[in-house]
């Protein structure tokens, strides 16, 4: 039987409260509980932490080197082995690596990546001083009028060497199929790690509404301002809003206008034990509400299946693949538009006043994520899909 690798290139792994190290991990051991041979590989610049499962294997390396490195642990695998690798953004080594493996290479997708670099490459031009220079004049022609990128350069012809790909939303496998019409591509959803001990009871709504919001890492399309310009359009609401942002500081360019009606907590990264003891008591949890901001519309959160499975009612703002279509989740969804408009509390305040008188809806909703979004059944679907491009 063939061995499966989850190869990461950056020091995702070595961070185990981070969502892509949870999910990698959960995806790695639901595939080793069905019998199949899977290990982990984090090509890193750090040293591996304590608590890391033992089935991952740390090689070290300077960034410079990272592809590399790659080189060396393709040419230690067998011909027939498969490596699943989540996708870094294109480039001449990376070319060459697949020129060189791609026949073993499946890669994971989890962005538009031209519009993800594109977006990276406006902020690195905007902070350029201004040139009459050759080389200024032709990064912005590439920057602003032809939205030329290295991504959109090479990108498709990396595609081209490799097995195929697996694809977290419809919106990204439709993007990578039409950059390369023969792409074998998947759609698989991310999925979570079913919680084990905690009690799915809903937090009894007093005279606070507690919402959170989890964040892996600061970047724009979360648009968590959206709460707070929402709060300063309805300041007078018949519950105080305490807001919790769970995952990073609160960032010195932000600045709010005090309210003694309302509340905003920036607490900060948080273990996944912490995470969890939070949000048992709070009412609401908040998904992406800015993903425009990178061209796109459809998503599967890691942190919102997290919630999920909590059984915790959602505020979001784009397409959920898995849980938007499906007419079960729509009484826990609040969905607002995919755009800057502020968050209407008055609104969420009815409707989760209404949700509330019906205190065995956190589990149903518990229950129903565990079955949607599981890493059983989702590490059922990559292997289907693995099995059926090397056969």
């Amino acid at each position: 039987m063939k061995k499966i690798y989850i190869l990461h290139l950056g020091n995702y792994l070595l961070k185990p409260d981070s969502g892509v190290a949870q999910k990698s991990f959960a995806l790695a051991q639901a595939m080793r509980d069905v019998g199949r041979e899977v290990f982990l590989v984090a090509i890193s610049d750090q040293v591996k932490p304590a608590v890391l499962p033992p089935f991952l294997e740390i090689r070290t390396a300077s960034r410079a080197d990272y592809i590399k490195e790659a080189h060396r642990f393709f040419e230690s695998l067998n011909p027939e082995d498969l490596v699943l690798f989540r996708y870094p953004f294109a480039s001449d080594g990376l070319l060459d690596l697949v020129k060189r493996y791609g026949k073993q290479i499946i890669f994971e997708h989890n962005t538009i990546e031209q519009a993800e670099m594109l977006l990276m490459q406006r902020e690195h031009f905007n902070r350029q001083p201004f040139s009459w220079s050759w080389s200024y004049l032709k990064y912005a022609i590439q920057t602003i009028v032809l939205k030329s990128t290295i991504e959109s350069r090479l990108g498709p012809s990396v595609l081209d060497h490799v097995l195929g790909g697996v694809c977290v939303s419809d919106e990204i496998r439709h993007y990578e199929c039409d950059r390369h019409k023969l792409y074998r591509a998947v759609t698989i959803a991310n999925g979570a790690e079913k919680p084990s001990h905690y009690n799915l009871k809903s937090a009894p709504l007093k005279e606070e509404l507690v919402v959170t919001m989890l964040i892996g890492s600061e970047a724009i399309w979360h648009g968590y301002e959206r709460l707070f310009s929402g709060l300063m359009s309805n300041p007078v609401l018949s519950k105080r809003v305490v807001i919790q942002i769970i995952g990073i500081d609160k960032p010195a360019s932000l600045s709010l206008p005090t309210s003694q009606n309302h509340k905003v907590d920036w607490l900060g990264k948080k273990s996944k034990q912490e995470i969890g003891d939070l949000l048992q008591h709070c009412h609401i949890a908040v998904g992406t509400l800015a993903l425009f901001r990178k061209s796109m519309k459809e998503a599967s959160p890691l942190k919102v299946r997290e919630c999920l499975m909590l059984g915790l009612p959602m505020i979001i703002g784009y397409f959920d693949t898995d849980v938007s279509a499906d007419s079960r989740f729509e009484p826990f969804l609040f969905k607002v538009e995919n755009n800057d408009s502020p968050i209407d509390w008055q609104a969420i305040e009815s409707w989760y006043t209404k949700l509330s008188e019906h205190p065995e809806n956190r589990q149903k909703l518990g229950d129903l994520a565990s079955e949607v979004l599981s890493m059983n059944t989702k590490a059922k679907q990559y292997l289907e899909f693995l099995d059926s491009l090397s056969q």
